[in-house]
């Protein structure tokens, strides 16, 4: 048994490593980010979800200064509690520190704790000249960064592959808190070339990003200009970047932040506009924000069956990779030129209402009808949206929506809920959406099962119970179903899943959770050479250990197992993780073995990983195998430091790995990233 040592190991250190030890460990971005919101589940962007955090981070929100859309951005604080926080604010004129929230009923020390990296109460607005802001490099930095995997795919043996093993990132921003915001993002993606090639869109490297916004310039409050990204209402029609929807935070983040416009700094492709948006404030509680917009994506083309003249888009691709001749082909085919407005109307308390409108027209007419399945997908060369949402507040219950209307169809889309909190402890949301089959939104991402909203129903209940100051519940039940076909379910079908999740908190140095989720969803079948719907059944659990062994070591255990059940087909998996940290007030090492024994991909095991700074990392562990990585960074000085990541993963069921352009021969693969920072 490939595990057994593992095992050993695991049981050895639970005992050996008992909480008694004493030791404060020097707080880390990436496990402060996953102690707020664990696993993540779904698709979910969470990439977005530690582009925010390692911002705050860098510089964190000041409480003194934070109004009720920042507080609710967190996604960490409950409605009563971020009304506790603007009242006592109220009450005092400022916070000397961000303890003094234990005053406040459900601040438990623990959980001042867990935000303290991301919050803090000694930065000072400044309204100074903008030009001698924008001048000054006091907040701007500097990351590089190089990634190659060391064994050589088929596609580049075979020369398929045009541009070399390398992946390269450069990312420049410079930023004020209450005035301006500029920078860019470059990004060559490995097996992709740096060439100039006007009629192929290849102009030098393969991606760039760019912005510049200007803020509280006086009745403009935001003015951007490059690339950015639209959070508006429940994002029916405008939610770009982060979106979290069901995982380990069961409450507080089913509800969306209507944040507005905000600057695009990351590098995923086709997930923002480019062009110009700005905020108006003409009256002390209502604000208009315009949006223009013309960007290229990429597409794939064909002839029109009844009109050979005519090419039709018949699948937009969302990859952002260029590697192959084809690939290029696809590359910023169909451009979507989009106008639109958010009006909106804000109480001080938080109350808000706005009306959103958006037309977009493409260059080329859509048909994404080859299959069944597509029949009422989106087609045509416009289309236009407009929605009513609003959130409001009765006692301690909160209650949000919005509804929004596809003109092409004439479909209306409806999401709505109540968040808010029922006895000592206690905290429920609940949340109901509608998503019409011929519902069209290009830019939308709203709370849901599927990856696109329409054709789905269902409804949403969270809870958070704190049963003990060492002991938090989370749970919550999702019910879904699906009117027309969808991938893997040639025919309307419905499902469920549920999670249950306990933080136990031993002592100061050592915490636990057990997690557990169930989901039932009715998929493809085969059965006498036909496909029939049946219900397929997953179980997945998780056991997670921390220890703070001293000042400068942490260590983390985790097992990790599952079943999946479809008709009389059986399978199962099971992970176990051993993490160790060293920390001192310049280097961090941190040290990964893990096992694993999958027998299908649905029984993929998944868990977070250590990573650079600004990097995202969660594996998919399928197979039999073991997975190794060292993470190494080094701050030189206050302005300098790099970072150094080796991860390695031997399969024990294999002669080679993947599939198609990325096969590698051998049962190893192997990754190397090297990056710096430098602060100005």
């Amino acid at each position: 048994m490939i595990y057994g040592h593992t095992l050993i190991l695991y049981i050895s250190l639970s005992i050996l490593l008992q909480p008694s030890l004493l030791g404060q460990q020097n707080r880390n971005v990436e496990q402060a980010i996953e102690d707020l919101f664990g696993l993540p589940h779904g698709e979910n962007n969470y990439e977005e979800l530690y582009e925010r955090y390692f911002l705050l981070y860098e510089k964190p929100l000041d409480l003194n200064h934070a109004n009720y859309i920042d507080l609710k951005s967190l996604f960490v604080f409950s409605e009563s509690e971020i009304q506790q926080i603007l009242q006592y604010r109220d009450s005092i004129g400022r916070l000397l520190s961000i303890y003094e929230l234990s005053y406040l009923e459900g601040f438990e020390r623990e959980k001042i704790q867990g935000i303290s990296p991301f919050v803090c109460t000694l930065h000072h607005l400044d309204y100074n000249d903008l030009l001698k802001s924008i001048r000054s490099q006091s907040n701007a930095y500097l990351i590089g960064r190089i990634e190659r995997r060391l064994e050589k795919s088929v596609g580049y043996t075979n020369k398929q592959y045009l541009g070399d093993r390398n992946k390269y990132y450069l990312r420049y921003r410079n930023t004020s808190d209450q005035l301006m915001s500029y920078g860019f993002t470059l990004e060559k993606d490995a097996g992709e070339q740096i060439i100039w090639d006007r009629s192929t869109f290849r102009h030098g490297i393969d991606f760039y990003s760019f912005h510049l916004m200007i803020k509280n310039q006086k009745n403009f409050k935001k003015f951007i200009l490059g690339d950015f990204q639209l959070q508006f209402g429940q994002g029916l029609i405008f939610n770009q970047g982060l979106s979290l929807g069901k995982g380990s935070e069961t409450v507080n983040t089913i509800e969306k932040v209507s944040s507005g416009i905000k600057p695009y700094t990351s590098a995923i492709e086709n997930q923002f506009l480019r062009g110009l948006a700005f905020t108006y404030q003409f009256h002390p509680r209502w604000q208009l924000s315009p949006i223009i917009s013309s960007y290229r994506l990429d597409a794939s083309l064909s002839k029109d069956h009844l009109n050979s003249h005519q090419i039709l888009v018949s699948q937009i691709k969302n990859s952002g990779l260029h590697r192959t001749q084809n690939e290029i082909q696809s590359k910023n085919k169909l451009k979507e030129d989009l106008l639109g407005f958010n009006l909106s109307y804000t109480k001080m308390t938080g109350q808000q209402f706005g009306l959103v409108l958006s037309y977009q027209r493409f260059n080329r007419p859509i048909s994404q009808k080859e299959a069944f399945v597509d029949l009422y997908s989106f087609s045509g060369r416009d289309n236009f949206n407009l929605s009513l949402y609003g959130n409001s507040r009765i006692r301690q219950f909160r209650i949000f929506g919005e509804v929004a209307l596809s003109k092409n169809s004439q479909a209306l889309a409806f999401i709505g809920g109540i968040t808010g909190k029922i006895a000592p402890g206690l905290r429920i949301a609940v949340l109901g959406r509608l998503y019409p089959k011929t519902f069209h939104t290009i830019r939308g991402d709203a709370f849901s099962e599927g990856s696109h909203i329409n054709n789905e129903e269902g409804i949403y209940i969270g809870l958070y119970y704190q049963l003990h100051r060492y002991l938090k519940i989370h749970f919550y039940y999702d019910q879904y179903r699906f009117k027309w076909l969808r991938s893997r379910a040639n025919g309307p079908s419905k499902g469920f899943d549920w999670m249950f999740k306990a933080d136990y908190s031993i002592s100061q140095n050592a915490s636990c959770y057990f997690q557990f989720r169930k989901e039932e969803k009715e998929k493809n079948i085969q059965l006498n050479n036909q496909y029939i719907l049946g219900r397929g059944l997953s179980k997945r659990y998780i056991i997670h250990l921390d220890y703070k062994a001293n000042a400068f070591i942490k260590l983390r255990s985790r097992i990790q197992w599952s079943h999946y059940q479809m008709a009389q087909e059986y399978s199962s998996g099971i992970a176990f993780f051993q993490d160790l940290q060293a920390s001192t007030s310049k280097q961090t090492v941190s040290v990964r073995f893990s096992i694993f024994d999958t027998k299908d991909a649905e029984n993929r095991q998944y868990a977070y990983e250590q990573d650079l700074l600004y990097n995202f990392s969660i594996p998919g562990l399928s197979g039999k195998g073991i997975r190794n990585y060292i993470v190494w960074k080094y701050q030189i000085s206050s302005s300098f430091e790099f970072g150094l990541k080796l991860s390695r993963t031997t399969f024990y069921d294999r002669s080679h790995f993947s599939s198609g352009l990325n096969r590698i021969k051998g049962n190893k693969v192997t990754d190397l990233k090297f990056q710096s920072i430098l602060r100005f």
